[in-house]
């Protein structure tokens, strides 16, 4: 008799835990129709000063001069600053962590930024209207949010709508991130948490190493409030309506990323390719 009530509670829990995760998907998705709905924008009067960010080492320059040329199209309509560093910034962790070097490193040389974007190589632009701000200003949960990323799942790689399962938002997805001007310290510990605590080093070298950091190691030390997420709906899988990550198709399920190459990649690839620099400005 005790087994069969103490079932009933773990199956209610269950479905409670569920309806939940599923409300605030529900959520995440009518905020996700409302922005997508241009006729009404309410934020074209915001403005921030904006710099994206790009790791593209040259043994990824097949990748990353298409996804530059998608960033340079969409930051020079929106007159964000735009800026490719070239070379892993930490040898001591693998270079996935230089993405967080690297804003770390263009905050202390940029204090007139407000927000720092970093962006993954493999991406695609399915539209440039909506802007950044519009994602800060919509997707804060509090007024002292500092970053923000997308949400990110096992899921997004296989196409299975996972939104209906409630998995959706149990992770982040590292490869689009955005950072205020005062979240440097948020940086400068977490990459303490990957190269120097012992859960750091468990999980950094676990693929996908820098997420894995996050959401074992990291999460639980912010701040409340300092961290929100963007829905997957408009940024981060091959699904998404706004950003998405084409790479990942292209390995996984035979995606013809021919089909997706941007009209200015030549010459974006030409500027990359031919300069010298470890940090290259576009714009």
């Amino acid at each position: 008799m005790y087994q069969s009530q103490l079932l009933i509670v773990c199956v209610c829990l269950t479905l409670l835990l569920i309806l939940k995760i599923m409300n605030i998907n529900l959520n995440f998705r009518i905020r996700s129709n409302n922005i997508l709905d241009t006729s009404s924008y309410k934020y074209d009067k915001v403005k921030y000063n904006i710099m994206f960010l790009m790791l593209c080492t040259s043994n990824y320059d097949h990748i990353c001069t298409n996804g530059a040329s998608y960033v340079y199209t969409y930051c020079k309509l929106h007159n964000y600053r735009f800026k490719i560093f070239r070379k892993n910034l930490n040898d001591k962790l693998h270079i996935n962590f230089s993405k967080f070097e690297m804003v770390k490193q263009a905050m202390i040389d940029h204090p007139e930024i407000d927000y720092f974007v970093h962006i993954d190589a493999d991406v695609v632009f399915t539209s440039y209207e909506l802007s950044i701000e519009q994602l800060i200003l919509e997707f804060s949960d509090t007024p002292s949010a500092k970053c923000f990323a997308p949400s990110d799942t096992l899921f997004s790689i296989v196409n299975i709508p996972y939104v209906s399962l409630g998995l959706c938002y149990s992770s982040m997805n590292a490869g689009f991130m955005i950072w205020r001007y005062d979240s440097l310290d948020i940086i400068e510990r977490y990459l303490q948490t990957a190269e120097h605590t012992q859960c750091g080093k468990k999980f950094n070298s676990i693929n996908p190493r820098n997420q894995n950091v996050w959401d074992m190691c990291f999460k639980d030390l912010l701040n409340k409030g300092d961290f929100s997420y963007i829905p997957w709906e408009l940024v981060g899988t091959n699904n998404s309506k706004i950003i998405y990550q084409i790479y990942i198709s292209h390995n996984k399920f035979g995606y013809d990323y021919v089909n997706h190459k941007h009209d200015l990649v030549d010459d974006v690839s030409e500027h990359i390719i031919s300069n010298s620099s470890d940090v290259i400005t576009l714009l």
